[in-house]
């Protein structure tokens, strides 16, 4: 039984080192009503879409080759997303968000979570009020813009203090991957613009670092009161563990997601084996047992009956 506990737990913390855990890439959606057949009774996709204004999908999201990062090759589709004054949810903030679709663990051990943001010139942020940008529910680490000491530069923040900050430059697409030890309780930062690769530029930090794997934000909560409609662009997302890709390299990401889910199955299907051959070997140690009894027992009455008749 104690081999049956250890193999289970062994299998589901099978973080390995190179395996993307999630994908976020928006290749699975061929047009923005695909975000709509999601749902809490269909959690179907890359995202839960629910956080979002009352107008239809179309106003608040929209994927295309023209919103991609160009320096993320083989991954066709990026992401454009807008508020505006119909976009509340739960509240008067300006809000349309994506969060994670995925059974996998994103917040145990080392993750690094990756994502690329732009601007453009067109419907550019209303900088006057603050912008909280791909966030965990708890803000123990987030991207900001509309805040001080510069209002119009992407400032990363740990538990709303600003780190690091960059010109937040329009049609220039910035990549950022959060490394986020969970068992450390610590989250650094690597960055880099266009096609470079990644390079830390923030060291590892003491934050309290938390997920639930359905509480990583992605999209923009603003304090807005304006009138103006704000678009922001995302491509390169994704979740991995232990081993930072620091090159944008979609393909890597693609086959190690359907890595991770296909190791997943293949250790799931060897836990079935192993777990009925366990209990295969347990029933056949009962009869074993019960058959033993049975036979000691009659042999017991045996030697009675023999002994009654040599008295």
């Amino acid at each position: 039984m104690k081999a049956a506990v250890a193999f289970v737990t062994s299998l589901f913390a099978a973080a390995r080192a190179g395996i993307v855990v999630w994908s976020g890439d928006f290749d699975y959606y061929n047009t923005a009503n695909d975000f709509n057949t999601w749902s809490w009774a269909n959690p179907v996709g890359e995202y839960q879409y629910y956080i979002h204004g009352s107008g239809p999908v179309t106003r608040y999201l929209d994927v295309s080759p023209s919103y991609n990062n160009p320096a993320i090759d083989g991954e066709q589709n990026g992401l454009k997303l807008s508020i505006d004054q119909t976009s509340t949810w739960n509240s008067a903030f300006w809000r349309t968000e994506l969060i994670p679709q995925t059974n996998n663990n994103l917040g145990t051990g080392k993750k690094y979570y990756h994502f690329s943001v732009k601007r453009s010139s067109t419907n550019p942020p209303l900088f006057s009020y603050e912008h909280q940008v791909a966030f965990f529910e708890s803000h123990f680490t987030e991207l900001k813009v509309g805040i001080s000491p510069n209002q119009t530069q992407l400032q990363w923040c740990v538990s709303g203090s600003p780190k690091y900050a960059v010109p937040f430059t329009p049609d220039v697409w910035y990549n950022f991957a959060y490394d986020i030890d969970f068992t450390g309780s610590t989250v650094g930062l690597w960055a880099s613009t266009g096609s470079n690769p990644l390079q830390r530029v923030y060291a590892q930090t003491s934050a309290t670092t938390y997920t639930n794997s359905a509480d990583w934000h992605l999209g923009v909560l603003a304090f807005d009161q304006g009138t103006a409609t704000e678009d922001w662009y995302f491509a390169g997302v994704y979740v991995e563990p232990n081993h930072l890709q620091v090159q944008h390299d979609y393909h890597y990401r693609h086959d190690q997601a359907h890595h991770y889910d296909q190791q997943v199955k293949h250790d799931h299907d060897n836990f079935q084996v192993k777990h009925d051959h366990y209990h295969h070997q347990v029933k056949h140690d009962h009869y074993d047992s019960h058959d033993k009894h049975d036979h000691d027992h009659d042999q017991d009455k045996h030697d009675d009956y023999q002994s009654v008749l040599h008295h």
